[in-house]
């Protein structure tokens, strides 16, 4: 969350103030924002990292906005997958641009990275086709629908643009969390790195992390 406001702050920085667009007086600038989402849950029986996929416990979205600085666009893009890669990454940002009128350059697409999604690679899968015994990892016609699907939505969420003058920041606690945590004694010896598992009893009763940053637009 606190890349994606530090991703909202640059976006509409360069667009309104950094001459961009030229310099325009505060009062004729005009700041809008919409929302939009979309699933992107695989459906049971894809291949999901060692077995195909059974159960569906949590559907998994893509969730976005769409920034707009005196008519010119921006989008950003939080998609509930491990990784997207190569080809698959500049499809989402290219349909995802198209979908609002803006340049490619203008779109952020970045993944969750939790460890129970897909990790997407378009010409990995291609490459893959190619071989004696061809694997699927990631169904194409199925990257291409939810691409589509996503971009419809951003396309929906520009109908729906609204003002805004302000950019709301707030703190939350992390609670129950797992995360990669360096964690050190009181006299700094390492108690843990990485991605050991939690065996020993002290470990699992120490603090759960730090304050994550949560940002909000808050509209007029």
């Amino acid at each position: 969350m606190k890349r994606f406001v530090r991703w909202a702050f640059l976006l509409v920085g360069l667009s309104c103030w950094s001459g961009w667009l030229g310099e325009l007086p505060a009062a004729e600038r005009r700041l809008r924002v919409a929302t939009f989402q979309s699933e992107v849950t695989l459906p049971v029986g894809h291949w999901l990292y060692r077995r195909p996929l059974e159960t569906v416990e949590t559907p998994l979205l893509a969730k976005g906005i769409v920034l707009e600085c005196d008519g010119q666009r921006y989008v950003l893009c939080a998609v509930d997958w491990c990784t997207l890669r190569n080809s698959a990454h500049r499809m989402f940002q290219a349909r995802l641009a198209d979908a609002v009128g803006t340049d490619p350059s203008r779109v952020a697409v970045h993944c969750v990275h939790q460890h129970t999604a897909p990790s997407v690679d378009a010409d990995a899968q291609k490459l893959l086709q190619d071989t004696e015994k061809p694997l699927q990892r990631i169904d194409l016609a199925f990257l291409d629908e939810v691409t589509k699907r996503l971009a419809e939505a951003a396309k929906q969420a520009v109908d729906k643009l609204e003002p805004f003058n302000q950019v709301g920041l707030g703190t939350a606690r992390v609670d129950r969390v797992a995360s990669i945590r360096r964690l050190r004694a009181e006299d700094g010896s390492a108690l843990m790195f990485g991605l050991q598992r939690l065996t020993q009893t002290r470990l699992l009763w120490l603090p759960v992390g730090l304050f994550g940053l949560a940002g909000v637009l808050l509209l007029i």
